[in-house]
């Protein structure tokens, strides 16, 4: 089974990222652009592949309570181990972003 990694930081740098995180092997997309300007409709996307207005997720209603499945739903069905940390308020169980993970701290 091949093993997948998302690794996201908010407001990094590509030098820094490129200077502290270049043993992280695979695939790297440079020209990968956010459908937003804030962390909570950016996730709601990298989770489902849709936008957040499709999704209705926006500042009035943050969480990802969506009928669409998530990556991780769709990953955990297929028997991948899912597991997410986030330090970020906003991207938490409290709304709903814990979804088809097996850990999420």
């Amino acid at each position: 089974m091949t093993n997948v990694a998302i690794v996201v930081l908010d407001t990094l740098r590509l030098d820094i990222f490129n200077k502290y995180f270049q043993w992280v092997p695979g695939r790297r997309f440079e020209k990968a652009y956010a459908t937003s300007h804030w962390t909570t409709p950016v996730h709601a996307t990298l989770f489902t592949g849709r936008y957040a207005t499709e999704l209705g997720v926006h500042a009035k209603s943050p969480a990802l309570d969506c009928l669409e499945p998530t990556l991780s739903e769709l990953l955990d069905q297929e028997g991948y181990m899912t597991r997410a940390f986030s330090a970020n308020p906003n991207v938490s169980r409290a709304f709903s972003f814990d979804r088809g993970f097996t850990e999420f701290r």
